[in-house]
């Protein structure tokens, strides 16, 4: 006959061994999924979920992205080995599958800027000029934004062929206002500005630091966004000032 004390001490070791066995389910586990790709923001898309997404050397995406413990924007544009779960329920629509990344590590030589540094502004304009494309792409059946109409014979990754776009063109909810580090003006060629006092391009948008900027944004027929940095804002574009991406420290 089981005592009252020894049902209680029965049920105390077996509590006991419960908590311990669910402490180390935790401490144990493991990421389902190890990728390696680039990091990029989530543009427009079919399928509603991520924040950003990665992509492999060719441009497929992997994985859409989301995480609730790394500030993913830091690490935009750049080579990265994540480590996560994946969501479930997904995907849907027609999308990627859905990752959670809880660990996450650059391979990209150069130091990830904190919030607040220059590169981490250039990435957020290069953001906003993407998706501001993107949305006027699907929004006039797959046309570019206006561009610049006169040949443009600087050529980024591998000689692409890009336009330059009219910034006033995309202004909107993805890009409110002209940003920080677009170069030039109306009256000088290649620039993002070339039109700007044209009403049916976005009439007249100014930004008071645009003389200062350094970057002019491009798009390929496919509306990808690139960025050619003029280091010396002459005109004259060197092997690395054609090379798309955040510029010797450069901004704006």
């Amino acid at each position: 006959m089981i005592t009252n004390s020894a049902y209680l001490k029965v049920l105390t070791i077996t509590v006991v061994l419960l908590i311990a066995s669910c402490g180390n389910t935790s401490s144990n586990s493991t990421y389902g999924v190890t990728a390696v790709g680039t990091i990029r923001e989530q543009g427009i898309t079919g399928y509603m979920y991520g924040t950003h997404i990665l992509i492999d050397d060719t441009g497929h995406t992997l994985y859409a992205l989301t995480s609730d413990t790394i500030n993913l924007d830091n690490y935009i544009d750049k080579k990265v080995t994540v480590k996560g779960d994946l969501v479930n329920g997904y995907p849907v629509e027609g999308g990627p599958d859905y990752l959670n990344v809880k660990s996450i590590k650059s391979s990209d030589s150069t130091p990830i800027k904190e919030n607040g540094g220059k590169e981490q502004a250039y990435n957020t304009v290069k953001s906003q000029i993407q998706n501001s494309v993107t949305a006027w792409m699907v929004n006039h059946n797959g046309e570019q934004p206006p561009y610049d109409p006169t040949p443009f014979n600087v050529s980024v990754y591998t000689f692409i062929p890009v336009n330059v776009i009219e910034i006033c063109s995309i202004i909107g909810a993805f890009l409110p206002e002209v940003p920080d580090g677009c170069y030039g003006s109306a009256s000088q060629a290649h620039t993002n500005f070339y039109n700007s006092s044209d009403s049916r391009y976005g009439g007249g948008c100014i930004n008071p630091n645009v003389s200062d900027g350094h970057y002019i944004w491009t798009m390929d027929t496919n509306g990808n966004v690139y960025s050619i940095c003029d280091e010396n804002r002459d005109g004259v574009y060197d092997a690395t000032d054609r090379v798309d991406g955040f510029h010797q420290d450069i901004w704006p």
